[in-house]
């Protein structure tokens, strides 16, 4: 009953669940990938023992090669990156941890893959200081991950974003959404709706959206690395 307190899922190419979840009994982070689109045995999930310390918020993403990519709170609540190379029975060699925050223990994350030819960038946006200008932050990995890769803390950056002000901050107690480019993303420019009118934003230029509630409102943000 306690399994699963906080967790995420996404789906591999053929259609397969792919789960993480923080297992409150243990305390450690769990991965279990399904063999069936429409899993309803427990003989029909694969488990990859982690043995990573978890103290709950989840998040998850699959990319295009089906290997994974996430990011957990650990038990010093620092924010913590894992990458997971699958294999054809289903589990999941695991690579990391790197420790992209170690300052904001966030209840409210959310990880996407920025893909572009063959690399597979993971990034994060995560909830801060919900109600003030550090209420919303942004981190990516600087480099792809790979398994023959250096796994470091050094390999990631982060930011707050920044805000329009008073009344434009995240609120506490709301997710948070990210996404990340890949190459099926749209090319033309379009216009998005503002407080100050409709403004034209070009996706094409751009690395990742992220989306947040703030006092009255969803908002936006547009993102790439310079």
């Amino acid at each position: 009953a306690s399994s699963g307190s906080s967790a995420d899922m996404d789906l591999d190419k053929a259609g397969m669940p792919v789960v993480a979840y923080y297992d409150d009994g243990s305390e450690k982070l769990r991965i279990v990938k399904a063999t069936d689109k429409n899993p309803r045995l427990a003989s029909n999930w694969v488990r990859t023992e982690t043995n990573l310390s978890c103290a709950g918020s989840v998040s998850i993403a699959v990319d295009s090669s089906n290997n994974v990519h996430i990011v957990y709170k650990n038990s010093d609540s620092e924010m913590c990156y894992v990458f997971g190379v699958v294999g054809n029975d289903g589990k999941y060699t695991l690579y990391g941890p790197e420790v992209i925050d170690s300052t904001t223990s966030s209840d409210y994350i959310s990880v996407s893959i920025i893909e572009s030819d063959s690399a597979k960038t993971p990034c994060v946006s995560y909830l801060g200081s919900a109600g003030t200008a550090q209420s919303m932050k942004y981190a990516y990995r600087k480099s792809a991950p790979s398994s023959s890769g250096t796994f470091s803390d050094d390999n990631w950056d982060y930011m707050i974003l920044p805000s329009r002000g008073n009344g434009h901050y995240a609120i506490s107690s709301n997710p948070v959404s990210t996404e990340g480019r890949t190459l099926g993303w749209i090319s033309e420019d379009t216009n998005v709706l503002t407080n100050g009118g409709k403004i034209a934003v070009a996706p094409k230029t751009v690395q990742t959206a992220v989306a947040f509630k703030s006092k009255s409102q969803f908002e936006t943000a547009y993102l790439k690395t310079e």
